[in-house]
């Protein structure tokens, strides 16, 4: 057995997110993360070996994980509450607009939620951090 070559992480900020998701391939055969510098990278399992860079994504992308297919991955633009999600061609660099996802209550909503989806982008969960306060109005002191 061998370990995982980790050196492509190496002076890479991995903080910057409430949760760094990992996520391995459909076939079992990869295993991905996204890296603070907006990186997807993947290391072949099993038995390690030096990862590869998947994609580039933007400042409000995330990698959510694989699509049914192991050559797409699945990435979440957030906008507020609402996602929209890709699939992610990782030898072309095409894309296509699989579905949005909303959260359903997003009053006091403080960070991105944390996105799960399935294979064919059907069904999905997400959890949040959320701050919610009460405003009282106090009349009639002196």
């Amino acid at each position: 057995r061998s370990a995982l070559d980790l050196t492509e992480l190496r002076g890479r900020e991995l903080t910057g997110r409430r949760y760094l998701g990992t996520h391995a391939s459909p076939e079992g055969l990869l295993l991905g993360i996204m890296t603070d510098d907006g990186k997807v990278l993947a290391w072949p399992l099993p038995g390690g070996g030096p990862a590869r860079e998947l994609a580039p994504l933007g400042p409000q992308e995330v990698f959510v994980g694989w699509s049914a297919d192991p050559a797409r991955i699945q990435v979440a633009t957030w906008n507020g509450p609402t996602a929209r999600i890709d699939a992610l061609d990782i030898t072309t660099g095409r894309r296509s607009t699989i579905r949005d996802i909303t959260v359903d209550d997003p009053a006091g909503l403080l960070t991105v939620p944390v996105l799960y989806l399935s294979g064919d982008a059907r069904t999905y969960i997400y959890g949040s951090t959320r701050m919610l306060s009460t405003l009282y109005l106090v009349t009639g002191l002196q």
